[in-house]
């Protein structure tokens, strides 16, 4: 006599493995060597019609002092020099900001704007 489980043999049932779920750790970790990971994004700035002497370390300089007037926690910025139609006339940079998450989530929500978008 085959013993029947909903339309399944009873000792194939028996042979599949459980996967067994590892438990989430919440809470503040003792040891030393676990540290959480700080998540970033990335905002893009494109900046224009600057005098053609500037160098892009007096722009990250600048938008590092602004970012930090708005208590926004600036990970890493980075600003290439773009080419301009007229090289004599003025210049063009785009700088990438690496933004904290956490930090920049506060800061939209101080605003009392709704940040669309962000997750």
């Amino acid at each position: 006599m085959l013993l029947m489980f909903n339309r399944w043999p009873l000792s194939l049932m028996l042979s599949f493995k459980t996967k067994t779920v590892s438990k989430h750790v919440v809470g503040k970790s003792k040891d030393l060597k676990l540290k959480s990971v700080v998540t970033t994004r990335a905002a893009d700035l494109f900046v224009s019609r600057l005098h053609p002497s500037t160098v892009g370390s007096e722009l990250r300089e600048c938008v590092e002092s602004v970012a930090g007037l708005s208590k926004i926690a600036v990970v890493e910025t980075k600003s290439d020099k773009l080419k301009s139609r007229v090289e004599g006339l003025y210049s063009s940079f785009h700088v990438l900001m690496l933004l904290n998450c956490h930090v920049l989530w506060n800061y939209l929500c101080r605003l009392n704007r709704g940040p669309v978008g962000l997750l």
